[in-house]
């Protein structure tokens, strides 16, 4: 056990010294991984990051005292939410908003789902909202499936179909080859969760050849789960 100890507390100096690294990528990933581990230590280390120059760190931080349940930090995620320039920073805050799920934070959210300027960030907030009990938010949803924005649909029926609602599948299965990681992510977990047959070719070569490790490894649990799924039919 003691052993053990010591490990731990080694990581964490080591994620402490990343939190200070004049590379934004690496203090954005120390903060994420702050996050996982859930431990109260981590509170401050990831509270200073929250005002950090970076956008991309800043939302990595926001996201991680969400998963802390830092409420003393709610009123800095609201602030990053409404006025943060970068939609990542003011998408990630809505989403760590609704992990909180502290009520407090419903009128801000409401204000981004209506009004916030990049459509990715309103149906993040509409979202949140949902999660948080608001059905009515789910009609905002809905809604982006016809923006003009192709990315926009996708990642919108993607969040329907993770609702429970199949007929979206068919524009979700169309993100798998999104340029961007956070909607081909989505859509790959989606598919994972609800696809059929129909599907496990697409999510047998993302499991291989996706550039994203995390989305290979959701693309090879989604194939593990369909094949479950097709060998009870």
């Amino acid at each position: 056990i003691g052993k053990k100890i010591e490990e731990y507390k080694q990581i964490i100096e080591k994620l402490k010294q990343e939190t200070e690294s004049a590379d934004p990528v690496v203090s954005a990933d120390a903060a994420v991984a702050l996050g996982v581990i859930k431990n109260p230590t981590a509170i401050a280390l990831v509270r200073k990051l929250i005002d950090d120059p970076d956008e991309n760190v800043r939302a990595s931080a926001a996201n991680s005292l969400g998963i802390l349940q830092d409420i003393p930090s709610r009123s800095k995620i609201i602030k990053i939410a409404l006025y943060d320039k970068f939609g990542i920073a003011r998408a990630c805050a809505a989403s760590a908003l609704a992990t909180l799920g502290d009520k407090i934070a419903i009128p801000a959210l409401k204000t981004m789902a209506y009004h916030d300027k990049e459509p990715m960030v309103r149906v993040t907030a509409a979202i949140s909202l949902k999660t948080m009990g608001e059905e009515w938010a789910v009609s905002i949803i809905k809604g982006a499936v016809k923006d003009r924005n192709k990315d926009v649909r996708i990642y919108a029926a993607s969040m329907l179909a993770s609702l429970g609602d199949a007929s979206y599948l068919n524009i979700v299965r169309e993100g798998l080859s999104s340029k961007d990681k956070v909607i081909r992510g989505a859509c790959v977990n989606v598919l994972g969760q609800m696809g059929g047959e129909e599907v496990l070719a697409d999510l047998k070569y993302l499991s291989k050849n996706d550039e994203e490790p995390i989305i290979r490894e959701t693309a090879l649990k989604g194939v593990i789960l369909i094949e479950a799924r097709l060998k009870k039919k």
